[in-house]
């Protein structure tokens, strides 16, 4: 993290909580006026630091809620306070991911085949954790008989899942000829359980397991989800197979997993009072030393909210509390090993609580991330303690691991291909044929309905901007003189840590209606000659646009598909926030300025939104009942789409959680009067145009007005003021 990162960290932690979300910081209006601009206004230049920005004001947020995280865990005293704290810890962990399915069904078990190998066998099993779901696993059986202890191995991020061989599959075999079970599985997104998995090029459309996993976190993210319910039922479901068979002791379950199999293995530990013993590899670590430096990486290791509701990584360790739990870290892994240590010292004090400190350790060894091998017989020997009650030293000499094609369960290599096998897409679209939204005032329409949606969309996107507060501060810089009007640079500081640049195009004489223009399209660009600012201005309009918070930049891409603002859409969500209810909060701020202006007719305000703004300038404007018009262009027509597509492209921009629950566009769109919602073009999920038959399916019953193309000529009265 940069010196000037922290510097604004620890500026801005101070008081990220302690302001009302419904509050702005209250300025004095400003107006262009006609006094020349000073040399430095005139050599104006637009930030390039808005992604960066926007990072640490979401930081400073994560950092204030962990502040208090920490003072609350710190203030539990006694046994029964400590499982108090786990007991509303494990309830709201589950809610967050979606809850978990409430049936267990028939598992449909079969073994494929078996392998005899040195001093114990491979079997190749494959069980079904929900209809039609399959999870392919390799079991690791001791060739003594006997009821043993057995362990659920979850593999880290990796494309060939529980056959990548390595260290992993080395601790599964000598666990075994030490007397203990091991099912090492492919988790979704890995090995034979592909969810994009295209059949004719034989690659997963996503990209690599990461790649999976964020576009899963994308198609489960409307209906209120998260990956992690799937992760975790299917390891649960991983219990119930192992604690069915003869030759397991189900008294004696533990759970190991590294890095994304880490993620998981703490998760179930948390969650499943089954598991008797714990370790989690190369994933705990406090957030404190994660989110400034490596940040959030995947969306099953992102709850929506989970650092808003006072949580840290190590509560997942707490709440194994005070069964055994072996924390494994690296010296050079990304996941900070300073934080590990924290989460450590975290969970020694609160398993202190249980008089069980002895009963959490830390294993550390040297390399990067992944790199178990230096500490693999401390692994083994963690697990032959705690389940089997065995000491004796282990030695990890190399156990032949057949090769990977003989370690396939699948007779094609993919679930997809061998089975008609449902995907966590598919599974969340069944989630969302059963959601019912709250049914809407006035059959959906009219003003009692956009008010109850106005409600719904602020909750949803975590809206914090007031329609009706005081004015934000707004400098002015370079100015363009037009024909009858000019365009005058400028930067709105949203709220403290959010400045925005934009234009703002003003006529002369008596005040104009206004229209604030949120589009992807660069601002340097809307303000050319003939752009988007001289066509609203031309046609009689004030315009103010704005430049969308966080634009510019970029990050690490985990699928080209997604694009480059998944991380910092999960950076968002941990705390509370969503990418669109900011940009929502500036939306409604521009409009708070607008109305303060003598330049501007307050009673005709109106909101144009282009591609990824198009949903926020839609449910900025149901929710300012201010705005009078929406005009929308190469939008998101729906956000059912997001679900029922096998795969999405660009959407971290425009998701929302659980906004299925609530409501879909077209709702919005029906809840406008007749004629103020103009839609030139709308788009699925994946970017491509909707055919007309479709747009009137979606917007034909709300009087919208659908536009050939944008300013088209048959519709020239609707973008007139």
């Amino acid at each position: 993290m940069t010196f000037s990162r922290r510097c604004a960290l620890a500026g801005l932690a101070s008081w990220v909580l302690m302001v009302a979300p419904a509050q702005s910081v209250a300025q004095a209006p400003t107006s262009p006026t006609d006094t020349p601009l000073r040399s430095s206004q005139r050599n104006w230049t637009p930030r390039a630091d808005n992604r960066e920005a926007l990072t640490v004001y979401l930081d400073a947020i994560a950092m204030a809620h962990l502040d208090q995280r920490r003072a609350r865990v710190d203030a539990l005293s006694s046994q029964a306070q400590a499982e108090a704290y786990q007991a509303a810890f494990r309830l709201d962990a589950a809610r967050l991911m979606g809850g978990l399915p409430e049936a267990r069904t028939p598992l449909h078990a079969q073994t494929v085949g078996a392998i005899s190998l040195d001093g114990f066998s491979l079997e190749r099993v494959i069980f079904e954790s929900q209809p039609g779901f399959h999870v392919t696993a390799n079991l690791y059986v001791p060739a003594t008989a006997g009821a043993h202890p057995a362990v659920l191995l979850t593999p880290g991020h990796s494309a060939d899942g529980k056959a990548r061989g390595g260290v992993q599959a080395q601790i599964a075999a000598h666990l075994a000829r030490r007397g203990v079970v091991v099912m090492f599985y492919d988790v979704l997104g890995h090995g034979e359980r592909l969810q994009t998995f295209d059949r004719d090029r034989g690659v997963a459309l996503a990209g690599g397991a990461t790649g999976e996993h964020t576009m899963a976190f994308q198609q489960t993210l409307p209906t209120g989800d998260n990956p992690a319910r799937y992760f975790v039922w299917d390891a649960m479901r991983g219990l119930d197979y192992l604690s069915s068979r003869a030759d397991v002791d189900a008294t004696r379950l533990g759970a190991l997993g590294c890095s994304g199999g880490g993620t998981v293995s703490a998760y179930l530990a948390a969650l499943d009072p089954r598991v008797k013993a714990a370790a989690a590899g190369c994933y705990v670590s406090d957030f404190e030393h994660m989110i400034p430096t490596y940040g959030p990486q995947e969306g099953e290791q992102s709850l929506p909210d989970f650092i808003a509701r006072g949580y840290n990584v190590t509560d997942w360790v707490l709440a194994a509390a005070p069964r055994p739990f072996a924390i494994v870290s690296t010296h050079d892994d990304s996941f900070p090993l300073g934080g590990a240590e924290a989460a450590y010292e975290d969970a020694r004090r609160f398993y202190r609580l249980f008089d069980a400190e002895d009963h959490v350790q830390w294993i550390v060894g040297p390399g990067g991330h992944g790199a178990l091998a230096p500490i693999a017989s401390q692994i083994v020997g963690f697990f032959l303690k705690t389940l089997n009650g065995d000491e004796a030293p282990v030695v990890m000499d190399e156990v032949r691991i057949p090769a990977p094609e003989d370690l396939l369960v699948t007779n094609t290599g993919q679930v997809s291909t061998a089975f008609e096998a449902q995907t966590v897409q598919t599974l969340s679209r069944l989630r969302a044929d059963r959601l019912r939204p709250p049914a809407l005032p006035s059959g959906g329409t009219g003003p009692e309905a956009r008010a109850e949606l106005a409600g719904r969309i602020r909750d949803v996107a975590r809206v914090a901007a007031v329609p009706g507060a005081p004015a934000p501060s707004v400098a002015f810089f370079q100015r363009d003189q037009r024909q009858g009007y000019r365009i005058d640079a400028l930067r709105m500081t949203s709220e403290p840590g959010i400045s925005l640049d934009g234009f703002y195009a003003r006529h002369e004489g008596a005040p104009r209606p206004a229209m604030v223009l949120l589009t992807d399209e660069p601002p340097e660009a809307l303000r050319q000659p003939g752009g988007l600012i001289d066509q609203y201005a031309e046609r009689g309009w004030n315009v103010f646009a704005l430049r969308p918070r966080g634009w510019g930049g970029t990050e690490e891409v985990k699928s080209a598909l997604v694009g480059d603002w998944g991380l910092l859409s999960l950076r968002a969500l941990l705390v509370g926030k969503t990418i669109p209810g900011m940009r929502m909060d500036d939306a409604v701020q521009a409009i708070n300025w607008l109305v303060a202006q003598p330049s501007v007719d307050a009673s005709r305000i109106a909101l144009h939104g282009s591609g990824i703004m198009g949903p926020v300038a839609l449910q900025a404007g149901v929710l300012d009942s201010r705005v009078q018009r929406i005009i929308l262009d190469s939008a998101l027509a729906s956000y059912w789409d997001i679900v029922d597509a096998p795969v999405s492209l660009d959407t971290p921009e425009v998701n929302l959680p659980g906004v299925l629950k609530q409501y879909d566009l077209p709702d919005l769109v029906a809840a406008m009067p007749p004629g103020s919602v103009v839609v030139s073009s709308s788009l699925d999920s994946r970017g491509r145009a909707l055919d007309a038959a479709r747009r009137l399916a979606l917007f034909g019953r709300s009087g919208v007005v659908l536009s050939p193309a944008l300013f088209d000529r048959s519709q020239a009265a609707a973008y007139r003021p």
